[in-house]
C-alpha cells in the first residue's frame, strides 16, 4: 500500500504509519533526517532555496508527484495545517490516483469558518463540557474595556479561525492590548474568545465516520523559552479517571456522528476549578499520538482504515507500566546553525542519578541536518522521554536541552 503523508511537520505521522509496513512518501516543510529510515522518498520545502512554508507549495508538490506516478494509487493522510485549507483538499480529492484515508474536504469546510465554530459549540453544549464565550464583533473589546467597564476582571483571547499550535493567539486584558492588535481586526480570520485560566489538556480519539474510541488523554505543554505563552510545546500522557474518560468518550462520539469524522482526531479542553471547558477540535492527526506507539504499535495507524472501530484502546494504556511519558519541542532561543549531528545525543548517556533507572530514557526526534539554520522561536528538534516521576521528567529535559546547545553555532 502506498501512502502520501503531508503537513507542516510530517515525521510523527510518518513514524506512526511506518509501523504498518506501508510504502510511505512524505511532503512537509522540514525534511528532517529521521524521515530517511521511514520513507520510500520524502520531499521538503526547506530543501528548495528561497521557498517559505506554504500549504499551497505542498499542494503543488503532491499534485506534480501524482502526475509523474499516474500508474499508481496512493492513500492520503495529513496533519497540521491542511485542516485550514478545505479548498486545496477538495482539489486533491478529484485526482484519480489519490484516495483520502483522513477527513474529507467537506468535513473540514464545515468546521473552519465562523458559522462552523458557532455550530461546533452548539454541538458541544449537548455534552458535559462547557464552552467559553466567543465574539466576532470587532468593536466588542474596545467597548468592553472602556472606562465604564474597566474594573472587570474578565480577559479575552484574540484567536485566528485558521491556525494551529497556538500561533498568533494573544491575550487581551485592556484597551491598550486592543490598540496593539486592532490592525489584525481588518482580517475576518480573527475572533475573540473568553480566556479560561486553567490547566490545558487534549484528548485523542479514533473514528470511522459513525463510531469513535478514546485513545488517550494528555496534558498539553506550552513552549518553553519562547515569547508566546500559547505556543504548543509538547504533551505528557496521563491516566485520566473514569469519570473524565466517560465525558471525553461521549464528546468524541457526538463529534464523530455529527461531522462524520474519520481516522485519528483530537480536541483540546481546559479544566478550571473542576469545571471542564471545550476549546477546539483538531480534525486530523495530532502530535501527541506518537506517544501511543510503544503501547498500541501498528494498531494506531490501522484506525485510518477501520470500517467499524470497536476496540477499547484506552484500557491498554491504563494497564501499561509507564509512569511519565511525554514529548517536548526545543525552540531556538537565538538564531542558530546546526554544527554537529544531533543523532549523537541518542547514543550519549547523561550520567547522574536521573538516568540510573531504566524508566528514565530519552530519544531525540525531528533531527535537523548539519548546517541547517533556524531563527529565534523556530522548532529545532523534539525530545521523547520516559521518567519515574514528573520531577525527573523535567530534570532530564533540562539536561538534554543543555547538552544539545553544544551542537549549535549561535549567530
Amino acid at each position: 500500500m502506498n501512502i502520501i503523508i503531508s503537513g507542516f511537520s510530517s515525521r510523527a505521522l510518518v513514524e506512526t504509519a511506518a509501523k504498518s509496513g506501508c510504502k510511505i512518501y512524505s511532503f512537509d516543510y522540514f525534511g528532517d533526517q529521521d524521515l530517511k529510515k521511514y520513507t520510500a522518498d520524502y520531499f521538503s520545502i526547506k530543501d528548495s532555496p528561497g521557498c517559505h512554508y506554504s500549504i499551497k507549495v505542498l499542494f503543488k508538490m503532491i499534485r506534480d508527484f501524482l502526475k509523474k506516478n499516474s500508474d499508481k494509487k496512493f492513500y492520503f493522510i495529513y496533519t497540521s495545517n491542511w485542516d485550514n485549507h478545505p479548498e486545496l483538499l477538495s482539489r486533491l480529492e478529484v485526482l484519480d490516483n489519490l484516495i483520502f484515508a483522513a477527513n474529507s474536504s467537506e468535513v473540514i469546510d464545515n468546521l473552519c469558518s465562523k458559522n462552523g465554530l458557532f455550530e461546533l459549540f452548539k454541538v458541544i453544549s449537548k455534552t458535559k463540557l462547557k464552552t467559553p464565550e466567543i465574539i466576532f464583533d470587532k468593536n466588542f473589546i474596545k467597548n468592553r474595556f472602556n472606562n465604564e467597564y474597566s474594573n472587570s476582571d474578565k480577559k479575552y483571547l484574540l484567536k485566528p479561525l485558521k491556525s494551529g499550535g497556538g500561533k498568533e493567539i494573544e491575550l487581551i486584558n485592556s484597551l491598550k492590548d486592543y490598540n496593539r492588535i486592532k490592525g489584525k481586526l481588518k482580517n475576518d480570520n480573527y475572533y475573540f474568545e473568553e480566556y479560561i485560566d486553567g490547566k490545558l489538556y487534549s484528548a485523542q480519539f479514533g473514528a470511522d465516520t459513525r463510531n469513535s474510541r478514546l485513545l488517550s488523554v494528555t496534558e498539553q505543554l506550552n513552549a518553553r523559552n519562547t515569547d508566546n505563552p500559547f505556543k504548543y510545546g509538547g504533551n505528557i500522557l496521563i491516566k485520566a479517571d473514569e469519570q473524565l474518560r466517560k465525558t471525553l468518550q461521549e464528546t468524541a462520539a457526538l463529534l464523530t456522528s455529527t461531522y462524520g469524522l474519520k481516522g485519528i482526531n483530537g480536541f483540546d479542553f481546559m479544566i478550571r476549578n473542576g469545571e471542564k471547558y471545550f476549546l477546539e477540535l483538531n480534525p486530523r492527526f495530532t502530535a501527541a499520538v506518537e506517544l501511543l506507539l510503544p503501547i498500541y504499535s501498528e494498531d494506531v495507524f490501522k484506525i485510518y482504515f477501520e470500517k467499524n472501530i470497536n476496540k477499547s484502546y484506552i484500557h491498554k494504556l491504563l494497564n501499561t507500566g509507564i509512569k511519565e511519558s511525554g514529548k517536548l519541542i526545543y525552540y531556538a532561543q537565538k538564531n542558530l546553525k546546526i554544527k554537529d549531528d544531533l543523532k549523537k545525543l541518542n547514543n550519549k548517556n547523561i550520567r547522574d542519578s536521573i538516568t540510573e533507572s531504566d524508566q528514565n530514557k530519552y530519544l531525540i526526534k525531528d533531527i535537523p541536518k548539519i548546517d541547517e539554520k533556524f531563527l529565534k522561536g523556530d522548532p529545532v528538534f523534539t525530545v521523547i522521554l520516559k521518567a519515574d516521576n514528573r520531577e525527573k521528567f523535567w530534570q532530564l529535559i533540562r539536561k538534554v536541552f543543555l547538552e544539545a546547545k553544544k551542537y549549535f553555532y549561535y549567530k
